[in-house]
């Protein structure tokens, strides 16, 4: 199933247009993406495997205008290089945490106009801590509760037009201080996602990683098509 970025509606695998508003689904040559899995993913993004549970994701960027790296390799400058943004997923950065190095040569990619969307998980998640010196710099913590509460409080942000709610399971709440402020929220003020400007870049962090997989993207396809926009500041 391939999720059409235009109007959010399914299309069978095969299709090149969109069987509901007929825009062209084919992957084109655009801005480069890159899915970091280099700290071991406990579940894949990989499209060619049957079992991903991100497949869907990973072809929507694609379908969406963007060149999409799934890399194994640790971060480097020359990976970074060309990138206008970086997703990093708790689940598939399961099996190791996040250097001090690695950390500092991120903040440095979003201070020269990178982009970085970062999606924890909740309280019961102990990998959350693969995620604390990325985040910890910024003010953020995440995994503070385990949520199952509707997320429908949105306030205004671009990632949100169009957009007036968030399929999300089990989530975690986040705090969002330093250089980043609250966007979305439950109806007790459990925060559910932080945005803000580092330098000449953007960050976006969340506190749930299925919100993203193959059962939930199909609700989240506005949400997830406005991200990528805004992370990159482009429209492919």
């Amino acid at each position: 199933m391939r999720i059409c970025p235009w109007c959010a509606s399914q299309n069978r695998d095969d299709s090149n247009y969109c069987g509901e508003c007929g825009k062209l689904l084919l992957p084109q040559q655009g801005p480069e993406v890159i899915w970091d899995i280099s700290h071991g993913p406990f579940i894949t993004c990989d499209p060619r495997v049957p079992s991903s549970e991100y497949s869907g994701f990973a072809q929507f960027i694609r379908d969406s205008g963007y060149t999409l790296d799934i890399s194994t390799a640790q971060l480097a400058p020359d990976i970074l290089a060309g990138k206008v943004a970086v997703v990093v997923l708790v689940t598939t950065a399961w099996r190791r945490p996040y250097s001090e190095e690695e950390s500092a040569l991120l903040a440095d990619f979003v201070r020269q106009g990178g982009g970085l969307v970062a999606c924890a998980e909740n309280r019961a998640v102990e990998q959350n801590a693969n995620l604390d010196m990325l985040l910890a710099p910024l003010g953020v913590s995440v995994g503070l509760s385990r949520e199952d509460s509707p997320v429908h409080d949105l306030n205004r942000h671009p990632i949100f037009d169009a957009v007036d709610g968030i399929r999300v399971t089990d989530w975690g709440k986040i705090s969002a201080g330093g250089s980043l402020a609250a966007i979305a929220q439950d109806e007790d003020g459990n925060v559910f996602a932080g945005a803000g400007e580092v330098g000449e870049g953007r960050i976006v962090v969340m506190g749930d990683c299925s919100m993203w997989d193959n059962h939930h993207l199909l609700h989240n396809a506005r949400l997830a098509s406005n991200l990528l926009a805004w992370l990159t500041k482009s429209n492919p």
